[in-house]
Formats: structure tokens, C-alpha cells, sequence
């Protein structure tokens, strides 16, 4: 049976972000904001990270979200999305996350 994305989870990560069929270009985008969000919550992809290299990614992640900037705009409209509704819902989920202790990266 194939899956109805019209109807999919707002949650869902990947070309069906916040439902329905989308053009390759947004799902790209919105592909890239997914990523963003996991780097933010620390959910890096490679395991060759030192504790410092971590949690300099997350951080930059995280500020990414943060900062009034004019590449993470372009980027939510390109995705199609509007940046401040990503924002307030990406804050809510990072705004606790723990950072990778940088004492053990001497």
C-alpha cells in the first residue's frame, strides 16, 4: 500500500517535510534545514568528531537558528517555508540540548 504524504506527520523528516508532494528543488531545501536541525541537536553524522570539533558544529547549528540572517531566510523560502514558524519550532526543540563537554578535547 503506498503511503498517503499528503497526509503525513508535520514531524517527518526529508523531502515530505510538513507534508504533501514537493518540487525537487524545495524538498532539497527543506532537506538541508532537516539536517540543520539535527546538528543543532547534536545528532552529528560522523563519529570522527572531537568533543571540541562537536560542539562548535552544534553551536554554529544552533546560532544558525538563533541570529537574524539572511541566508537562513532564503533558505525557509526556497523551502517554502516561513523562517519565523521554523524558527520558534526548531528553538522549543534545541533550546535544551545538551553541548559535548569541551574540557576532553585537550
Amino acid at each position: 500500500m503506498r503511503p498517503n504524504y499528503i497526509t503525513a506527520s508535520p514531524s517527518r523528516v526529508g523531502p515530505f517535510l510538513f507534508g504533501g508532494f514537493l518540487e525537487p528543488e524545495v524538498a532539497l531545501w527543506r532537506a538541508v534545514i532537516a539536517r540543520a536541525i539535527k546538528d543543532a541537536k547534536g545528532e552529528l553524522e560522523s563519529c570522527y568528531w572531537t568533543p571540541k570539533a562537536q560542539r562548535r558544529a552544534i553551536q554554529d547549528a544552533q546560532n544558525w537558528f538563533l541570529r537574524a540572517d539572511f541566508g537562513f531566510e532564503a533558505i525557509c523560502y526556497a523551502a517554502e517555508l516561513v523562517p519565523e514558524d521554523v524558527r520558534a519550532r526548531v528553538i522549543e526543540k534545541i533550546t535544551f540540548c545538551p553541548l559535548p563537554d569541551a574540557r576532553r578535547a585537550a
